[in-house]
């Protein structure tokens, strides 16, 4: 988080962007779980899209994303999604379980696809 001093003080406070877009990013996630909780896949994926952009290097929202993007059928940004998030994240201890959704998918190597 970035933070900033008032003048004459050593103490680094949150800069307000940064606050805001943690709340920003805290509410977008309640909100990913109430719309999964309640299937409703459409505004899940508005809800993941915004999360990707306000966090770009998260890849377990891209994963997440590509997930959604799986189950209303857009096969193809679902395999780009989830084979950026097993090559961003190869350690990831759901690795296996998204491959075999790839391999659902129909994608069998992920240097194709970027």
């Amino acid at each position: 988080m970035r933070c900033s001093s008032r003048i004459g003080d050593a103490t680094p406070w949150p800069a307000p962007a940064s606050f805001r877009s943690a709340c920003s990013c805290g509410r977008r996630r309640n909100l990913k779980e109430i719309f999964r909780s309640g299937h409703d896949s459409a505004r899940l994926l508005g809800v993941a899209e915004r999360l990707v952009i306000l966090l770009p290097e998260a890849w377990e929202e891209r994963r997440d994303r590509g997930l959604v993007h799986a189950a209303l059928g857009a096969r193809y940004p679902a395999m780009v999604d989830l084979a950026g998030y097993l090559e961003h994240a190869p350690d990831a201890p759901d690795g296996p379980a998204i491959k075999q959704r790839l391999a659902e998918l129909g994608h069998d190597d992920a240097s194709r696809l970027h």
